[in-house]
């Protein structure tokens, strides 16, 4: 991720940055909108509250948009799309070697496969959200609602035709992002969506608050939003954005001698 370590060394009245992606989700593939009009055959689900999430993927000729089921151990994923999740190849049971606790789960499949697009290697971590709850506001109004609720960590290899690259591009959703904690949904109608097929666009990593006179870590992202808080998929830059470019960073503030507006410009070429 581009970082940069800054200091503002002027009365920082007000900051604004420039050009990066605000948190509405009204328009981002809600999954009413964006979902064929289909019945599911839902397996016997062993737990009270599955957890469900769409994931959307590039195909050829057209896009994947597949459900998925956290049941426990045991996850179920409509890998081609039709809508039936008690196939016998879209059961898939937790890794026993990862688990460290009877609610810590690890999920992998091998490959999606969606028309002529051939996409590898996804993975899925589950924890008790409470793991990692360090007292921040977005924690705690989750588990408040829910004690048992679950963090998520997901990567895929994906291939992006879009991208003009023949492999695959690493995409990550962490446990948080910016505007929220990754959370799926107990209902289908309810489920958000993961876009590992949408636009690119950067982002700020987390919130960042500036002082006058401190240094402040600046993190950027690059990667697809999601239908709700959490769901940002980044990608990995290697042999994606070249190594000669970076983005850059406006800030407009005024100045405390005579409360005039300054533009500031902060290259990031760093990454992490």
């Amino acid at each position: 991720m581009p970082s940069s370590k800054i200091i503002i060394g002027m009365f920082l009245v007000q900051a604004t940055v420039l050009a990066v992606a605000n948190g509405n989700f009204a328009n981002r593939c809600l999954a009413q909108e964006t979902h064929p009009n289909r019945p599911f055959q839902l397996p016997e689900f062993q737990t009270e509250q599955p957890q469900f999430c769409w994931l959307s993927f590039p195909g050829s000729p057209k896009s994947l948009k597949m459900l998925i089921a956290l049941d426990g151990p045991v996850l179920y994923a409509d890998l081609n799309g039709n809508g039936d999740l008690t196939e016998a190849n879209e059961k898939i049971l937790s890794e026993t070697s990862n688990r460290h606790s009877d609610r810590d789960w690890y999920f992998t499949i091998d490959e999606i496969r969606v028309g002529e697009l051939v996409h590898e290697s996804f993975t899925m971590a589950v924890s008790p959200l409470e793991n990692y709850d360090r007292g921040e506001e977005l924690y705690k109004r989750i588990l408040e609602t829910n004690p048992l609720a679950y963090s998520y960590l997901i990567n895929a290899m994906v291939r992006r035709p879009d991208l003009k690259i023949a492999e695959p591009v690493q995409m990550m959703i962490g446990i948080a992002d910016k505007d929220g904690v990754t959370q799926f949904a107990s209902t289908i109608g309810d489920a958000p969506q993961i876009n590992f097929d949408g636009d690119l666009e950067i982002r700020l990593n987390q919130s960042v608050q500036l002082r006058p006179g401190a240094a402040s870590d600046i993190i950027l992202a690059v990667g697809s939003a999601g239908s709700a808080p959490g769901l940002f998929a980044s990608i990995g830059y290697e042999n994606v954005i070249p190594k000669t470019t970076w983005p850059e960073m406006r800030l407009r503030t005024r100045s405390n001698t005579d409360d005039k507006p300054v533009d500031l410009r902060f290259p990031l070429p760093e990454r992490c």
